[in-house]
């Protein structure tokens, strides 16, 4: 009960904002939705829409693998594909089965690369790229 006493008594003694006089001490512009605050981020704002990150493991790119140890389609960048076909590999040499992912094609533009996964988890196909022949 005290406690409430003295965090009442302390919102009156102290204001929560502004100057001794009442008046604000610097304008805040709220932003709109959809829309940065500060027209100079449009350009980071692109960058970050086409350069995001699926996961700690993959960057969005042109190039579809199935991830079969998780049981996904993706569109990754260069770099995952490459680590994709570098785990096929070592799954290969070491006769794993299933195995951990499976690169399946290069797409000329990551928006390509996305109808694409649509349609193919859509269809539901069997995976039978993830174990050996």
């Amino acid at each position: 009960m005290k406690l409430h006493l003295f965090l009442l008594a302390a919102l009156f003694v102290f204001p929560l904002a502004g100057k001794a006089d009442g008046s604000p001490e610097e304008k805040v512009e709220i932003p709109v939705l959809g829309k940065p605050a500060n027209p100079a981020d449009d350009d980071d704002l692109s960058y970050r829409k086409s350069h995001y990150q699926i996961d700690s493991r993959y960057k969005a790119g042109e190039y579809l693998i199935y991830q079969c140890e998780f049981q996904y389609y993706t569109c990754v960048d260069k770099d995952g594909w490459e680590s994709c076909q570098e785990k096929r590999s070592v799954d290969k040499e070491k006769k794993r089965s299933p195995y951990s992912c499976a690169p399946l094609k290069k797409f000329p533009s990551k928006k390509k690369c996305l109808e694409e996964n649509y349609q193919v988890v859509e269809s539901n196909a069997k995976k039978r790229f993830c174990y050996p022949k």
